[in-house]
């Protein structure tokens, strides 16, 4: 899956910095996953989250609106 994935990336002509952080990720999910269930075995959303949530970084320094990032480098959206 990381394969065809990345030969992706490369068809749609992302730079290798792009290529590398999201492989970083999928390599990482997939750890997360175990050796015992692949990417088509998720079937609940729980088991994303579950994952992202561990990318959170909260803004401690500035927590002027009391929200939480979560952060990757293809991925960036509030949680209230």
């Amino acid at each position: 899956m990381a394969k065809s994935f990345y030969h992706y990336l490369i068809e749609i002509g992302t730079s290798e910095n792009y290529q590398n952080q999201n492989l970083k990720q999928i390599i990482g999910f997939a750890k997360s996953l175990g050796t015992e269930k692949t990417f088509y075995d998720i079937k609940w959303t729980d088991e994303i989250i579950s994952f992202l949530d561990t990318k959170i970084k909260y803004r401690n320094t500035y927590p002027k609106d009391g929200k939480r990032n979560v952060n990757t480098n293809c991925l960036m959206f509030s949680i209230d």
